[in-house]
């Protein structure tokens, strides 16, 4: 993904941790593992919240889960908002209204396995 959708900041960041790969293999500290594995998916996630079916689906689901949202009335402006945004391919302002939409979203559901798994948001 980093080498097809990348900027040269990500592949530079993407290099460096590689060149750290026989540190990690061969580690005991399993923080240090963990620190490796975060840097990948923050760069992973950075690159996805650039891609327009990405977002799209983010927007999608984030309506789904919807009636779990802390505030329901910022939650419709915001989802209106977002429907305009997708019928004008408006990517970058989608991807700020998918921030503020997952702030409305509780932390018990942010916290859900799947939701974390499909976001990529930890």
């Amino acid at each position: 993904m980093v080498q097809e959708s990348g900027n040269d900041r990500e592949r530079h960041q993407l290099k460096e941790i590689l060149a750290r790969e026989e540190l990690h293999i061969h580690s005991t500290n399993p923080e240090r593992i963990d620190a490796a594995t975060s840097e990948l998916q923050r760069l992973h996630f950075q690159i996805l919240t650039r891609q327009p079916d990405f977002l799209v689906g983010m927007f999608q689901h984030l309506e789904e889960i919807r009636p779990t949202m802390n505030d329901q009335a910022q939650a419709k402006q915001l989802i209106d908002h977002g429907r305009r945004l997708v019928a004008t391919k408006n990517w970058d302002d989608l991807r700020d209204v998918n921030g503020q939409l997952w702030m409305l979203v509780p932390d018990t559901e942010r916290a859900e396995e799947d939701v974390r798994l499909y976001t990529g948001i930890v």
